[in-house]
């Protein structure tokens, strides 16, 4: 089996891009592919999103780390990357994200009960439109061990009301 060079990282926690490097390894290559910041060279300007993922794909082998948020505002772009990485032999698609919604939203830290539903809905919104993707690996971030047990009731009894 060939080993994959080129990965793209989608982000679904609220650990920093340096912290995912550190903590999750997705390729067992011996010289790892290097790890690059998409926006770094050209900006985060949608008319430079595509001149930005050119440059990258030029410098294989690589791995992109990138957030839902990051991608955003970028939805034509983010439609093409994802359908691209999950289908080509030679790229992988990988999630780090939390097998409890609620956990993902508590992390976030959410202000109220309107925010709190916001952040429902988005990630509720995410994992549909992951739905439509192929994800060679999907790794979950450890809960915290020490959380705001009444948030996260509150944070379960809103989504309970949403579904």
């Amino acid at each position: 089996m060939m080993d994959v060079h080129n990965i793209v990282v989608l982000n679904n926690t609220t650990l920093g891009p340096e912290e995912v490097h550190e903590q999750y390894s997705f390729t067992t290559l011996r010289h790892p592919p290097r790890k690059i910041d998409l926006f770094e060279k050209f900006g985060n300007a949608p008319e430079t999103i595509w001149r930005s993922f050119s440059d990258v794909a030029a410098n294989q082998p690589y791995q992109l780390t990138l957030t839902k948020e990051q991608l955003e505002p970028h939805y034509w772009f983010t439609k093409k990357l994802l359908s691209y990485a999950s289908q080509f032999v030679y790229i992988d698609l990988c999630l780090i994200t939390k097998e409890d919604i609620c956990m993902l939203v508590l992390d976030r830290q959410p202000q109220n009960d309107q925010h709190i539903r916001d952040l429902l809905q988005a990630e509720i919104d995410f994992k549909q439109k992951c739905s439509n993707y192929i994800f060679h690996r999907i790794e979950y971030a450890p809960n915290l061990e020490n959380y705001d047990r009444e948030k996260y009731q509150q944070i379960v009894n809103i989504y309970n009301e949403i579904r």
